[in-house]
């Protein structure tokens, strides 16, 4: 079974946080997930925080999807723009899993692997790991960059939560 993020996108207006209703394009990436709060973290990768729970102020449609998810929510979370641009210029994520032999060879002349899985019976198949920056943390940033509007980092902020 695997698990998925349910992500929303929150402005601060007026002191409160307000959804913006908006996609940002986060599909299942279990590196993302352990980057953003320590879910599926298979490669022990520095998460920018652990799960701090269900904001206070969050919004009401981020509400109303964690009540409708229920017990099969789990890990909600939120960070700031800010926290995560904070997070960005040290961050060395750690990928590993079985790839091709024809991907493994590509790999050691410097081209990275474009899929894997963390396990398969595929017998021309070996286990590698190798590290990058995360293409979907930075796609999310410049996401939420187009979202900013001339409002401060710490006035835009990410609210989630995962369920499997």
């Amino acid at each position: 079974m695997g698990c998925d993020i349910h992500l929303f996108t929150e402005r601060k207006i007026n002191g409160s946080w307000v959804n913006l209703n908006s996609d940002l394009g986060v599909d299942r990436c279990y590196t993302l997930f352990a980057i953003l709060a320590d879910v599926r973290n298979y490669d022990n990768n520095i998460p920018i925080n652990q799960a701090k729970g269900i904001p206070a102020d969050a919004s009401k449609q981020y509400l109303d999807a964690v009540e409708d998810k229920g017990s099969y929510g789990h890990s909600h979370s939120y960070l700031t723009l800010q926290e995560i641009l904070d997070y960005l210029p040290d961050a060395k994520v750690k990928y590993s899993g079985m790839i091709s032999k024809d991907q493994a060879e590509k790999l050691d002349a410097g081209e990275l692997p474009t899929s894997w899985s963390q396990s398969t019976n595929a017998p021309d198949y070996v286990y590698r790991e190798w590290f990058d920056n995360n293409g979907n943390l930075i796609s999310l940033v410049e996401n939420m960059k187009l979202l900013q509007c001339n409002v401060g980092d710490m006035d835009i902020r990410i609210v989630f939560f995962f369920d499997n």
